[in-house]
């Protein structure tokens, strides 16, 4: 949990209120705050407005007034507290250096604005853009209900401003037009490059060249780029799933000699049943567990990706049987948790160990002379298994038998059409399940009007 603290300093009469966040030895931020104080009217202990001068009972107008106005101040302080934790929390992956500087800023921008100096325009030039656009958008901004970037996002940028600089480091605004995205994109499938990947940045180049407008003039053609989305993508990687005669053998799996193996493979299935990523899944524990009414047991899930939205990520699943037994045989805790690399590194072997040996026609990331890029092939099964068949596997076998509303609760996407990205039935099976669910819907039919 972040915590901060209000403190007084000065030598004068009436002192200035300073905030410090010191979550260990090694970060130790103090900065001013807007506010002032007379020490007699402040609480050190509760670190407010000292509420022992609220006068009970009060009668006139001053005692009344004064009453009102401490009471006030510590909603605004309240308030204050409140955004500073959610910037902090919204940037834990700055360095000191860069995490106060991005506080300072927040706190003289939005309290102090009569000191902050007009500075110089959005940037012309792509990369130097990218950076700004990245430090402008690290401040939640309630005006407009936008929260700080997360921290994949802001990955992501970083490695667009790579690739641009790579294409050519002197770009500016005005060369993004129709002409640089033919050029460009030559140059992405001479790098061999995914039209998934090169719709991605040319999505994001657009983001960045829109947000500069307000400042820079920018070619019509980008504001009418299509780009189709990756949800979309036909030659998108084919993803894997678990059939359920597979997760059968991963259940009865002998393991037990090779505690790191048994303890990645209940992870896997707790991933399965859940369908929560693995950011989620090594932070679930046993006293995030509770019943229901009718005593289903949830479970309190916080979603890192979702840290910044309404809600800070909070959401709740129910545990299926097949995640209670793993419990049951762990005493009623969870596995072990460990890195995701690690979690990577074991689930291969465990699905090596299972003989998951079908060779399956997708995709690998390999180190090519063209850098790091996924080379399309036939593979192995378990070659292929990472993290995100956990996710990839619900909705896969669950989709046709819960609903996709269901599954969509459960994934906590946005959009069926994102939670339908994650299905990785191929077409045929698709539609020969569609069949059957008539076909069972039909029989139901039959029983209740006893349609012979």
């Amino acid at each position: 949990m972040i915590n901060i603290r209000f403190y007084i300093r000065g030598t004068k009469p009436v002192k200035k209120i300073y905030f410090r966040y010191c979550p260990d030895r090694n970060l130790d931020i103090s900065i001013k705050t807007p506010y002032s104080v007379s020490s007699d009217d402040w609480d050190e202990v509760n670190q407010c407005f000292n509420l022992n001068k609220i006068k009970k009972g009060a009668k006139s107008v001053e005692a009344k007034q004064k009453n009102i106005q401490i009471e006030q101040n510590n909603n605004i302080l309240n308030t204050f507290r409140s955004e500073i934790t959610n910037l902090i929390g919204g940037n834990l992956h700055l360095n000191k250096e860069d995490l106060k500087k991005t506080l300072k800023n927040f706190v003289l921008k939005n309290y102090f604005g009569h000191k902050v100096k007009t500075k110089t325009l959005i940037p012309d030039k792509i990369s130097d853009l990218i950076a700004y656009y990245i430090q402008f958008r690290s401040v939640r901004d309630t005006t407009q209900d936008k929260e700080p970037l997360a921290e994949n996002t802001i990955k992501k940028l970083k490695g667009m401003q790579k690739v641009l600089d790579a294409f050519n480091s002197d770009l500016v605004l005005s060369d993004i037009n129709n002409i640089f995205r033919r050029d460009f994109t030559a140059w992405l499938d001479k790098k061999k490059y995914s039209p998934q990947s090169q719709g991605k940045l040319l999505k994001d180049l657009k983001t960045i060249c829109l947000f500069a407008k307000t400042e820079h003039a920018i070619s019509p053609d980008v504001e009418n780029w299509y780009i189709k989305s990756s949800t979309d993508t036909e030659n998108k990687s084919k993803g894997i799933y678990f059939t359920f005669d597979q997760l059968k053998a991963l259940r009865f799996l002998d393991l037990s000699k090779n505690e790191k193996l048994d303890n990645a493979r209940d992870w896997l299935l707790i991933s399965v049943y859940t369908a929560v990523r693995v950011s989620e899944l090594m932070k679930m524990k046993r006293e995030d567990i509770s019943q229901n009414d009718k005593g289903h047991d949830i479970i309190k899930v916080i979603e890192d990706k979702n840290l910044n939205k309404k809600g800070g990520g909070l959401k709740y699943l129910p545990l299926f049987d097949e995640v209670k037994t793993i419990l049951s045989k762990r005493n009623g805790e969870f596995p072990r948790a460990i890195s995701s690399q690690k979690y990577n590194e074991y689930i291969k072997q465990v699905c090596k160990e299972a003989g998951f040996n079908e060779m399956v026609e997708s995709a690998i990331k390999q180190n090519t002379a063209d850098g790091h890029r996924k080379v399309s092939g036939k593979y192995p099964f378990w070659q292929l298994v990472t993290s995100y068949i956990g996710r990839q596997t619900f909705v896969s076998i669950f989709s046709d038998k819960l609903g996709v509303e269901v599954v969509q609760m459960m994934t906590n996407h946005q959009s069926q059409k994102m939670t339908l990205h994650y299905n990785k039935t191929d077409y045929d099976t698709q539609q020969f399940r569609k069949a059957e669910t008539i076909a069972n819907a039909f029989d139901e039919m039959k029983n209740i009007l006893k349609i012979a």
